[in-house]
């Protein structure tokens, strides 16, 4: 099968994309043909068609991409047509995007079907019907059930939702209204892949047909890392976009009122006022070997977001190295890890529990191997990227039957 997956970068940003990478190196490794489009970011992987790519403009009220990158949000022909090109020239039998609002814009989906290509894509946040992406009612308060409607996002404006920015807010939600009101993504998307029966349900809330919605679990390799015994770990780690709706101060707070070392890796606008405090802890970005490594020798993952979360690749790959997780019970987190089975969950923003928590697997050693062999094998099980691969191939295959 010739598969084109359309995303707006070309490089590992975050756990989007770490999910996509490892789904075409995995599908590639299974004999199908699998090539990417995206915008021309500097940081790109090499890629065939990268010639072809689209210029990437940087998004933002003030940001160096300037009108061209308002522009680009609501149609960018430059994506369109250079996307045509690529699928006259590489023929898909499907064509599979990822984040492609913004930068690309929907714009990219009308070439698939002109050329009768069937299209599906995956829904990794809440981008098609939240401005703000994330849930959040100005941006620190949980959002679901859903304020706003399923075509006007007017609200996103007067609850300041974006950044806590008039400016970013009127802009996001001025684009999606403009996309919901055209029905771009109802015409142009065949299937919409949700990792989480949440997210499906909210997708659905917000007016998408849900007999056009599939749930397909995200996936993980299996780790060649051994499962180490308690004796040999130490501290907790956090790792993820460090930003207020992640709960990453949460999750310092708690280290401390615990008494337990925390190391904090990743990145995001956070990051300077998290270096200014001594009991941070900051490792930086650390590649996927790194973090695999760092992973399977603590205590536990710390995940005590506050926004809704829908299916974190970081929790599955603590689980794959045999790692527990103590996490926020929010959003599609416990799809992933039923607590006091495979990890430990505790209520959003609640930072006693957290931190209680985390005493209790500082102190005990069963408890810790106990979760942690019961993860793993839960990730190796129900979360492979073997059983992840066959649902989306039967997606792949069943739009293409319809099309």
């Amino acid at each position: 099968m010739r598969i084109l997956v359309v995303n707006k970068f070309g490089f590992v940003r975050g756990g989007l994309e770490r999910g996509m990478f490892g789904d075409i190196e995995a599908l590639r490794a299974l004999g199908h043909e699998v090539e990417l489009f995206a915008t021309a970011h500097p940081d790109n992987a090499p890629a065939r068609f990268a010639a072809s790519f689209p210029p990437y403009h940087e998004i933002g009220v003030g940001s160096a991409g300037g009108p061209a990158a308002v522009r680009d949000m609501f149609s960018n022909r430059d994506a369109a047509t250079a996307i045509a090109t690529v699928i006259e020239e590489f023929r898909p039998d499907v064509v599979h995007y990822h984040g492609i609002h913004r930068h690309l814009s929907p714009s990219v989906l009308d070439a698939a079907h002109a050329k009768g290509v069937p299209t599906v894509l995956s829904a990794h946040d809440f981008f098609l019907v939240c401005p703000a992406n994330v849930l959040l009612r100005g941006g620190s308060e949980p959002c679901y059930p859903r304020r706003c409607g399923t075509r006007l996002y007017g609200a996103v404006l007067a609850h300041r939702c974006v950044q806590h920015s008039a400016a970013r807010s009127a802009l996001a939600g001025l684009e999606l209204s403009f996309q919901r009101i055209r029905r771009s993504y109802e015409r142009g998307i065949d299937r919409i892949v949700a990792p989480s029966a949440f997210l499906a349900r909210v997708l659905a809330e917000g007016g998408f047909d849900p007999a056009r919605i599939s749930v397909v679990p995200n996936g993980v390799e299996p780790s060649a890392i051994a499962t180490l015994p308690p004796a040999d770990r130490s501290g907790f780690l956090y790792a993820g976009r460090l930003s207020p709706e992640k709960g990453v101060d949460h999750a310092i707070e708690a280290a401390i009122r615990a008494g337990v070392a925390l190391g904090v890796a990743g990145g995001g606008p956070l990051a300077g006022a998290l270096a200014a405090r001594q009991e941070a802890h900051l490792l930086g970005h650390l590649d996927a070997p790194e973090l695999s490594r760092r992973m399977s020798r603590a205590r536990a993952l710390i995940l005590p977001s506050v926004g809704y979360e829908n299916a974190p690749m970081t929790i599955l790959e603590a689980m794959a190295v045999g790692t527990p997780v103590i996490a926020s019970a929010i959003g599609g987190i416990p799809e992933q890890i039923e607590d006091g089975v495979h990890g430990l969950l505790v209520p959003p923003g609640d930072v006693d529990a957290l931190a209680a928590a985390m005493r209790r697997l500082a102190a005990d050693d069963d408890l810790v191997a106990r979760l942690g062999a019961a993860a793993r094998e839960r990730a190796e099980r129900e979360f492979s990227i073997g059983n992840h691969l066959e649902q989306l191939l039967a997606v792949y295959r069943d739009v293409g039957a319809r099309s």
